[in-house]
């Protein structure tokens, strides 16, 4: 039997040289007559390939928010890639903020706000709340009309009571109509006063509100109108536009505003990409992608089958020329740089370059993404042979399959016999 080989190279890796000449002493001998050292050895390796599997996937999760939304190794489903992320933001709150949606058009726009909408008020005068009530006395009916719509309403006033007692019964009796409208009654010092807001802004949510049987709308004053119902008046990039409500959609449902107040001075309105998603998710996916590097730096002399992973694999000229310009450069061992100021700086002034040369389908999380989706097509319980096992045979040829496709070289003895790694 010739002598094991012996791996001096391995010498920078003091965990594993040791165990790796014993593996590859054992592997002069039979699979099934491995011993114990044989098997510490066989583990250690294991822990290296398992360790090699974890950070691969992990690079392959932290690459999936950087990808184009179209590109073919996006495999986040609905999700939205970071690159297509917005926000928006007013340089004047106090005129309107500005909420935007998932992948809309990044661009700067102009609002000019000349009325904000308004619910209608409408308040009466201050009564006694002990003095009898002037109100009918019987069944009371009045009629609400909002929007071309007439509702009548009946309230029961009873001999005695007095005008706190008279307006309860039309706050209660306004209540569980359900139009939309709440009123309620207001007391202070002695007095009340019935108030009925509409619960909802605009003229089309008006109201009046007339007598038809009895007068307790006269009585209570229920009808005068304290704040006129409004719409919303606004223009944005010179379209002059009309809303019920202090929130609408704008641009066909690109981004919606928030209007706060009214000013001749137009607001200026950007939407632009969300910067610091952006550099979070392209944080997450360097260090992932040097924790990768930094382990095969140290290893890679006994697993060659790995150089896809590598930096210079993943990373050609040309986008190594694309990164640079965006903060990311190549450094000792193969690690990665990253410069967030200068990729901040980036999205404004190049925006398309930065998702390019990141999130394209050339660019540097597609090309990682593929490189460790390509190691993790061989997990290690692809290659697992229980030690002894009378049924060895299918995994052989398997193992047999990977010999001759080179995945396996660094675990081939100089016989041609495979080496157990993943007891």
């Amino acid at each position: 039997m010739g002598a094991p080989l012996q791996f001096q190279s391995l010498a920078a890796s003091p965990f594993l040289s040791p165990l790796l000449n014993a593996t590859f002493a054992a592997s002069a001998n039979p699979l099934n007559q491995l011993t114990t050292e044989d098997l510490t050895a066989n583990n250690a390796l294991s822990i290296l390939l398992s360790n090699l599997t974890g950070q691969s996937q992990t690079l392959f999760n932290a690459a999936q928010p950087l990808l184009d939304i179209l590109s073919p190794t996006n495999t986040q489903g609905g999700s939205s890639p970071v690159f297509q992320e917005r926000v928006a933001t007013s340089d004047k709150t106090t005129i309107a903020f500005a909420n935007v949606f998932t992948g809309k058009p990044i661009g700067l726009h102009s609002l000019t706000v000349s009325q904000l909408a308004v619910a209608q008020e409408n308040l009466g005068p201050a009564l006694p709340n002990g003095s009898p009530s002037n109100i009918t006395v019987g069944n009371d009916t009045f009629n609400v009309l909002q929007n071309g719509k007439t509702t009548p309403i009946t309230v029961t006033i009873a001999g005695g009571d007095n005008n706190q007692t008279a307006i309860n019964k039309v706050v209660n009796a306004v209540n569980q109509a359900n139009l939309g409208l709440n009123a309620q009654e207001v007391t202070s010092g002695g007095s009340s006063q019935i108030q009925i807001n509409a619960t909802s802004t605009g003229t089309a949510n008006g109201f009046t509100l007339i007598d038809r049987v009895g007068n307790a709308i006269f009585q209570t004053g229920a009808n005068n109108t304290q704040i006129q119902a409004k719409d919303a008046v606004f223009t944005v990039d010179g379209n002059p536009t009309v809303s019920s409500t202090n929130t609408v959609g704008v641009d066909n449902g690109a981004f919606s505003l928030t209007l706060t107040g009214t000013s001749p001075n137009p607001a200026s309105i950007s939407i632009n990409p969300n910067s610091q998603d952006i550099a979070t998710a392209a944080s997450n996916f360097l260090n992932a992608f040097n924790d990768l590097q930094s382990m095969l730096s140290s290893n890679l002399s006994f697993l060659p089958q790995v150089q896809g992973l590598t930096t210079r694999s993943i990373i050609g000229p040309q986008l190594e020329s694309q990164l640079t310009s965006i903060g990311i450069s190549v450094g000792a061992g193969g690690t990665l740089n990253f410069n967030q100021s200068t990729l901040t700086q980036a999205l404004t002034s190049n925006f398309s370059g930065v998702q390019s040369a990141l999130g394209g389908i050339t660019g540097l999380a597609a090309q990682a993404s593929k490189a460790a989706e390509n190691m993790l097509q061989f997990p290690p319980s692809l290659f697992n042979i229980s030690v002894g096992s009378t049924n060895t045979a299918p995994n052989l040829q398997i193992l047999f399959l990977l010999n001759n496709s080179g995945i396996l070289q660094p675990f081939i003895s100089q016989k041609g016999v495979l080496v157990n790694t993943f007891t």
